[in-house]
């Protein structure tokens, strides 16, 4: 599904311990152009979906460029916060940016998350060319500067 320029894979998963977590996508690509130096914006949705509140312990970026923030750390039974991403996007070309988050359910792993894309040049100068025409053998050209 394409949304704001966006198109999410939806990817719900379950986490192993007395609660449920349910993550709105745990991949998304950035189908729209995005430039170097730019700051990548999204945001995905968790919903404790088990009969006890759960708490979000960990919020990370691995690659510690990111802010990642959630719009509460607790979650009651059958609510729903949201988790925004604000990246700086450094680098040309394309990327894949990763993120995870701890819940303090027993035995429950690391989730994660990504947002992939391709990131292309703000500057994109004119080629410059020198032409003197078409010379025949034998013939010349003269070009005066």
């Amino acid at each position: 599904m394409a949304l704001f320029g966006w198109t999410l894979i939806a990817a719900p998963f379950e986490g192993f311990g007395s609660g449920m977590v349910f993550l709105s996508d745990q991949h998304a690509r950035k189908e729209s152009e995005l430039y170097v130096g730019a700051t990548l914006s999204h945001t995905v949705r968790l919903q404790n979906r088990s009969s006890t509140p759960i708490s979000i312990t960990e919020l990370k970026d691995p690659g510690k460029t990111a802010s990642v923030t959630a719009s509460a750390l607790q979650l009651r039974a059958g609510e729903e916060v949201s988790i925004a991403i604000e990246q700086p996007v450094e680098r040309l070309g394309e990327f894949n940016y990763r993120y995870s988050f701890v819940t303090n359910e027993p035995g429950a792993p690391r989730y994660r998350f990504s947002v992939s894309g391709f990131a292309q040049s703000a500057y994109d100068p004119e080629k410059t060319s020198l032409s003197f025409g078409i010379v025949k053998r034998g013939q010349s050209n003269r070009q005066d500067f």
